[in-house]
């Protein structure tokens, strides 16, 4: 049952969701509709900076895992997915991070000549709203505010003073000029220590319907056109049709996912499975990759961790939980000498596994002065047990070389594909990783910590680094390219305005079309990459204005 027509229809309201729906509505005579799968929330676990640490429970989260997983032990991994309006500027990881300016260069180097740096940046720029820098790399008028981490400490200055000692740059801003070195992590967080939503852009345009609880099943075509959108809704079938665009924002494992329901994706897959093929393009799921980090945890001398801190103010959170407002879990977290404005996350890092030969880091480092745990710790009994004193050293590797997928495995939306990581798959990857370690333990000896520093706790210094790491590496939760763009249409999925290749008015506007892995946070890279699609969709359905008379006359003048 067709239910409405609007000229827009974006599938996802997550952050690239949100910002392209924005921008499109700014033109007042246009309508928009937004497909969200999940509910808008407004608890405090999205509001409270410091309580991001909370993992999204099953109402927020699409409850993802990966196939056993051969580099890791066939391991399955969960995989987040924020299932939630304003996605994961909602809940999920709130580092801004946009990577290398040398990731967007590597584009531009495989034809992609509009995504080169000094054309992205200004995309970042326009969506920024810094609090702390003044310079050419940021914003200071856009809907998404950034701040650095002002919390300081012994622990973290001497830190700092570790890595310059061991050759590393103080950086305080390694969204600027540099990205290499160790300084401040950079927060999604306003100047009155809320977390950035996007979210609440979407609700003061008239012009925008959120439809929420809304899973998209299938783009509806008519030849080679996309014309609708098929949805269920509380076990209804729904239909919306578009005037202009249908564009998935629906996150690299759902946007393929839907494609391939579509009848787009390998004739393989879509024979075996009974689905009429609109378009065969083999590269729909392929291509898909992550950042993937081992854990590192380290002893402290008494008086430098905030584990017991932590601690109790979780535990009285969790006790009376229901019962709770953004307030008072202020107060709790303030009452144990934590600042709730910021996630536990002082210190960040970015280094290069070989500084002779690659031209950005391949390596970041996130150091927690509390001991969060996670699934590595629960999973494996290969953990030592943990004193009280200890730091979380999450040691990322960002340019991976391994390959993954993602396919559905029958035609029922609410059937979860099947995701392959393939991790650790390339020896390049777990060489980095061991590199890595290597590199943080020669931090760790400087004399500049004797004062904090009391031991290697994970791995320790007796362990396997290979077992470790197949044994304990989990995701960053930061997946990308399973419908990359490109040049031409070899292996890929779109070309560079998000375009389905053979298909009209379907583009794609999330990470899924990233072509290369940037070292940075996902998040903040699809909110620029919406911004960019954006301004390609409004010039393509721009109405045609023809030249006057003078204008033509001068034109033949060659005026």
């Amino acid at each position: 049952m067709i239910q409405s027509t609007f000229d827009y229809i974006i599938v996802g309201g997550g952050t690239a969701g949100c910002t392209l729906a924005a921008r499109l509505a700014e033109d007042p005579d246009v309508s928009v509709i937004i497909l969200e799968a999940g509910e808008q929330t407004e608890s405090w676990e999205s509001t409270v900076p410091i309580a991001g640490t909370w993992l999204p429970g099953p109402g927020q989260d699409w409850q993802f895992e990966t196939e056993p997983e051969p580099g890791l032990l066939h391991r399955k991994i969960q995989v987040a997915q924020p299932k939630v309006l304003g996605g994961g500027s909602t809940i999920g990881e709130m580092m801004y991070a946009r990577g290398n300016a040398d990731d967007y260069q590597g584009w531009y180097r495989a034809g992609l000549i509009d995504w080169a740096y000094d054309k992205v940046l200004p995309y970042f720029k326009k969506s920024e709203c810094n609090l702390d820098s003044k310079d050419n790399f940021h914003g200071r008028n856009g809907q998404i505010s950034v701040k650095r981490n002002t919390h300081t400490s012994v622990l973290t200055k001497q830190f700092i003073k570790a890595a310059e000692s061991t050759g590393y740059r103080n950086n305080e801003d390694y969204n600027g000029k540099h990205q290499d070195g160790f300084g401040p992590a950079h927060f999604t967080v306003d100047q009155s220590g809320v977390r950035c939503t996007l979210d609440k852009g979407v609700a003061s345009f008239s012009n925008i319907k959120r439809k929420l609880n809304c899973l998209v099943d299938r783009v509806i075509f008519e030849k080679k056109t996309a014309v609708g959108v098929q949805t269920v809704r509380f076990g209804e079938e729904e239909e919306y049709r578009c005037n202009k665009e249908i564009i998935l924002c629906a996150g690299p494992y759902n946007t393929p996912a839907i494609l391939q329901r579509s009848g787009v994706g390998d004739v393989e897959l879509l024979d075996r499975l009974g689905i009429h093929k609109v378009r065969n393009i083999p590269a729909v799921g392929r291509g898909l990759q992550d950042h993937l980090y081992v854990p590192m945890c380290i002893q402290l001398k008494p008086g430098f961790s905030l584990n017991a801190k932590h601690a109790a103010a979780v535990s009285e959170i969790d006790e009376n939980r229901e019962s709770l407002n953004e307030e008072a879990v202020r107060a709790i977290y303030t009452s144990k000498g934590l600042d709730p404005n910021f996630p536990p996350i002082p210190i960040t890092g970015f280094v290069r596994s070989e500084p002779l030969v690659l031209q950005k880091p391949d390596i970041q480092y996130i150091l927690l002065p509390v001991l969060l745990g996670g699934p590595w710790i629960e999973s494996n009994a290969c953990i030592p047990s943990v004193p009280e004193e200890t730091m979380d050293i999450i040691v990322a590797l960002l340019n991976p070389a391994s390959r993954g997928s993602v396919a559905i495995t029958s035609r029922n939306p609410a059937d979860n594909p099947s995701i392959k990581h393939n991790y650790l798959e390339e020896k390049r990857d777990l060489d980095t990783l061991k590199t890595a370690i290597g590199k943080m333990r020669e931090i760790l000896s400087q004399p500049e910590l004797e004062v904090v520093y009391r031991k290697e706790v994970v791995p320790g210094q007796a362990r396997d680094l290979e077992e470790h790491i197949r044994e304990t590496a989990w995701t960053m939760n930061r997946p990308a390219g399973s419908c990359r763009m490109a040049r031409d249409e070899k292996d890929s999925v779109c070309d560079y305005k998000g375009r389905v290749w053979g298909l009209k008015q379907l583009r794609i506007a999330d990470s899924s079309l990233m072509p290369g892995m940037p070292a940075g946070s996902v998040t903040t890279v699809a909110n620029m990459i919406a911004e960019k699609i954006s301004d390609y969709v409004k010039a393509d359905n721009a109405p045609y204005i023809p030249p006057s008379q003078e204008e033509e006359e001068g034109s033949k003048r060659g005026l």
